[in-house]
Protein backbone atom coordinates (compact mmCIF):
# COMPACT_ATOMS: atom_id res chain seq x y z
CA UNK A 1 0.00 0.00 0.00
CA UNK A 2 1.12 2.92 -0.77
CA UNK A 3 1.04 5.99 1.98
CA UNK A 4 0.14 9.76 1.25
CA UNK A 5 2.59 11.91 2.86
CA UNK A 6 1.58 15.76 2.79
CA UNK A 7 4.44 17.34 1.33
CA UNK A 8 4.99 21.14 1.66
CA UNK A 9 4.81 23.31 -1.42
CA UNK A 10 7.66 24.93 -2.51
CA UNK A 11 8.45 27.82 -4.80
CA UNK A 12 10.44 27.12 -7.70
CA UNK A 13 14.17 28.56 -7.17
CA UNK A 14 14.03 32.58 -7.98
CA UNK A 15 10.55 33.19 -7.17
CA UNK A 16 10.50 33.96 -3.78
CA UNK A 17 13.91 36.48 -4.86
CA UNK A 18 11.45 38.29 -7.17
CA UNK A 19 8.49 38.92 -4.96
CA UNK A 20 11.10 40.60 -2.76
CA UNK A 21 12.68 42.54 -5.89
CA UNK A 22 8.74 44.10 -6.10
CA UNK A 23 8.41 44.43 -3.05
CA UNK A 24 11.78 46.87 -2.97
CA UNK A 25 10.23 47.94 -5.77
CA UNK A 26 7.77 49.23 -4.65
CA UNK A 27 9.04 51.11 -1.84
CA UNK A 28 11.33 52.96 -3.90
CA UNK A 29 8.19 53.81 -5.56
CA UNK A 30 6.57 55.14 -2.61
CA UNK A 31 9.79 56.93 -1.52
CA UNK A 32 10.11 58.68 -5.07
CA UNK A 33 6.21 59.71 -4.94
CA UNK A 34 6.59 61.61 -2.17
CA UNK A 35 9.83 63.52 -3.14
CA UNK A 36 7.70 64.42 -6.34
CA UNK A 37 4.90 65.68 -4.20
CA UNK A 38 7.74 67.98 -2.29
CA UNK A 39 9.25 68.83 -5.13
CA UNK A 40 7.38 71.88 -7.90
CA UNK A 41 5.93 70.48 -11.05
CA UNK A 42 5.52 72.82 -13.74
CA UNK A 43 2.54 70.84 -15.32
CA UNK A 44 0.31 71.97 -12.36
CA UNK A 45 -0.55 75.47 -13.20
CA UNK A 46 -1.78 77.13 -9.59
CA UNK A 47 1.87 75.83 -7.95
CA UNK A 48 3.70 78.41 -8.14
CA UNK A 49 7.56 77.96 -6.50
CA UNK A 50 8.97 80.27 -3.50
CA UNK A 51 11.29 82.93 -4.95
CA UNK A 52 12.89 85.92 -3.09
CA UNK A 53 13.51 89.67 -4.35
CA UNK A 54 11.12 91.87 -5.94
CA UNK A 55 10.28 92.56 -9.41
CA UNK A 56 11.17 95.75 -10.79
CA UNK A 57 8.53 98.06 -11.43
CA UNK A 58 6.28 97.03 -9.14
CA UNK A 59 4.47 98.58 -6.11
CA UNK A 60 6.39 97.70 -2.96
CA UNK A 61 5.42 98.34 0.71
CA UNK A 62 8.42 97.89 3.52
CA UNK A 63 7.82 98.58 7.25
CA UNK A 64 11.17 100.07 8.55
CA UNK A 65 12.14 102.12 11.79
CA UNK A 66 11.17 105.28 9.71
CA UNK A 67 7.76 103.51 8.96
CA UNK A 68 5.58 102.13 6.67
CA UNK A 69 6.81 103.29 3.10
CA UNK A 70 5.43 102.62 -0.12
CA UNK A 71 6.99 102.29 -3.60
CA UNK A 72 5.42 103.27 -6.78
CA UNK A 73 7.85 101.37 -9.61
CA UNK A 74 8.96 102.45 -13.06
CA UNK A 75 5.93 101.63 -15.36
CA UNK A 76 3.05 101.32 -12.47
CA UNK A 77 0.08 103.95 -12.58
CA UNK A 78 -1.85 104.09 -9.32
CA UNK A 79 -5.34 106.16 -8.53
CA UNK A 80 -7.15 106.93 -5.30
CA UNK A 81 -6.79 108.07 -1.49
CA UNK A 82 -3.35 106.74 -0.03
CA UNK A 83 -3.49 106.36 3.68
CA UNK A 84 -1.61 104.92 6.42
CA UNK A 85 1.46 105.65 4.50
CA UNK A 86 4.78 107.23 5.85
CA UNK A 87 6.71 107.66 3.53
CA UNK A 88 5.75 107.52 -0.62
CA UNK A 89 8.39 107.18 -3.57
CA UNK A 90 7.10 107.86 -6.86
CA UNK A 91 9.00 106.41 -9.67
CA UNK A 92 5.50 105.73 -11.55
CA UNK A 93 2.38 107.91 -11.99
CA UNK A 94 0.39 108.45 -9.21
CA UNK A 95 -3.30 110.12 -9.55
CA UNK A 96 -4.24 110.72 -5.82
CA UNK A 97 -4.57 112.12 -2.44
CA UNK A 98 -2.20 112.09 0.09
CA UNK A 99 -2.68 112.55 3.87
CA UNK A 100 -0.88 112.98 7.20
CA UNK A 101 2.21 111.33 5.79
CA UNK A 102 5.83 112.32 6.64
CA UNK A 103 7.46 112.30 3.22
CA UNK A 104 6.87 112.42 -0.47
CA UNK A 105 9.52 111.64 -2.81
CA UNK A 106 8.99 112.18 -6.32
CA UNK A 107 11.90 110.81 -8.50
CA UNK A 108 13.33 112.22 -11.57
CA UNK A 109 10.95 109.67 -13.31
CA UNK A 110 7.83 110.10 -11.35
CA UNK A 111 5.08 111.86 -12.19
CA UNK A 112 1.45 113.13 -9.23
CA UNK A 113 -1.17 114.69 -9.94
CA UNK A 114 -2.97 115.94 -6.71
CA UNK A 115 -3.38 116.70 -3.50
CA UNK A 116 -1.17 116.60 -0.88
CA UNK A 117 -1.16 117.82 2.62
CA UNK A 118 2.79 116.44 4.27
CA UNK A 119 5.57 117.12 6.49
CA UNK A 120 8.03 117.29 3.82
CA UNK A 121 8.31 117.19 -0.08
CA UNK A 122 11.52 116.57 -2.39
CA UNK A 123 10.59 116.79 -5.90
CA UNK A 124 12.66 115.86 -8.45
CA UNK A 125 10.50 114.79 -10.89
CA UNK A 126 7.12 116.19 -12.12
CA UNK A 127 4.16 117.53 -9.61
CA UNK A 128 0.92 119.06 -10.61
CA UNK A 129 -1.86 119.82 -7.98
CA UNK A 130 -2.03 121.48 -4.67
CA UNK A 131 1.18 120.79 -2.34
CA UNK A 132 0.42 121.60 1.73
CA UNK A 133 4.26 120.94 3.19
CA UNK A 134 4.56 121.66 7.24
CA UNK A 135 8.42 121.43 6.83
CA UNK A 136 10.57 121.80 4.19
CA UNK A 137 9.94 121.43 0.25
CA UNK A 138 12.86 120.56 -2.05
CA UNK A 139 12.45 121.60 -5.90
CA UNK A 140 15.47 119.28 -7.40
CA UNK A 141 17.29 120.84 -11.02
CA UNK A 142 15.04 118.27 -12.12
CA UNK A 143 11.83 119.37 -10.97
CA UNK A 144 8.61 120.67 -12.52
CA UNK A 145 6.03 121.80 -10.15
CA UNK A 146 2.57 123.21 -11.45
CA UNK A 147 -0.25 124.35 -9.35
CA UNK A 148 -0.27 125.55 -5.45
CA UNK A 149 2.40 124.69 -2.97
CA UNK A 150 1.91 126.03 0.68
CA UNK A 151 5.49 125.94 2.94
CA UNK A 152 7.12 126.90 5.97
CA UNK A 153 10.83 126.44 4.37
CA UNK A 154 11.24 126.02 0.74
CA UNK A 155 14.84 125.13 -0.99
CA UNK A 156 14.90 125.16 -5.16
CA UNK A 157 18.10 124.20 -7.16
CA UNK A 158 18.87 126.43 -10.27
CA UNK A 159 16.86 124.61 -13.20
CA UNK A 160 13.90 123.93 -11.42
CA UNK A 161 10.52 125.10 -13.02
CA UNK A 162 7.78 126.42 -10.90
CA UNK A 163 4.67 127.11 -12.92
CA UNK A 164 1.71 128.20 -10.34
CA UNK A 165 1.58 129.93 -7.05
CA UNK A 166 3.79 129.49 -3.79
CA UNK A 167 2.94 130.82 -0.22
CA UNK A 168 4.57 130.35 2.66
CA UNK A 169 2.88 130.32 6.42
CA UNK A 170 4.34 131.46 9.60
CA UNK A 171 4.33 128.52 12.18
CA UNK A 172 1.08 129.24 13.80
CA UNK A 173 -1.66 127.11 14.73
CA UNK A 174 -3.89 129.02 11.74
CA UNK A 175 -1.18 129.14 9.16
CA UNK A 176 -0.83 132.42 8.69
CA UNK A 177 0.28 133.61 4.91
CA UNK A 178 3.49 135.62 5.63
CA UNK A 179 4.96 135.99 2.26
CA UNK A 180 3.30 135.46 -1.79
CA UNK A 181 4.77 134.95 -4.58
CA UNK A 182 2.62 134.59 -7.99
CA UNK A 183 5.18 132.38 -11.21
CA UNK A 184 1.86 132.20 -13.12
CA UNK A 185 2.95 135.18 -15.77
CA UNK A 186 6.00 135.07 -15.51
CA UNK A 187 6.88 132.04 -18.12
CA UNK A 188 4.67 134.43 -20.02
CA UNK A 189 6.08 137.89 -19.12
CA UNK A 190 9.67 136.86 -20.40
CA UNK A 191 8.24 135.85 -24.01
CA UNK A 192 7.65 139.69 -24.68
CA UNK A 193 9.99 141.24 -26.65
CA UNK A 194 11.02 144.98 -25.65
CA UNK A 195 11.52 147.25 -28.63
CA UNK A 196 14.18 149.39 -28.42
CA UNK A 197 14.00 153.25 -28.41
CA UNK A 198 15.02 155.03 -31.48
CA UNK A 199 17.71 157.20 -31.45
CA UNK A 200 16.39 160.90 -31.59
CA UNK A 201 17.22 163.08 -35.10
CA UNK A 202 20.44 165.29 -34.87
Amino acid sequence: MFHKQNIPATAPSGVENKSENNETTKEENTMSDTQQENTFSSSNPFQRPVTQGTAYGTAETTTSSDGRKLIIGKGITMSGEIENCDQLLVEGTVEATLNGAKLLDIAESGVFYGSVDIEEAIIAGRFEGDLTVDGRVTITATGTVTGTITYRELTVEAGANIEGKISSFASTANKTDTATADFSKLKAASKKSVSPKKADAA
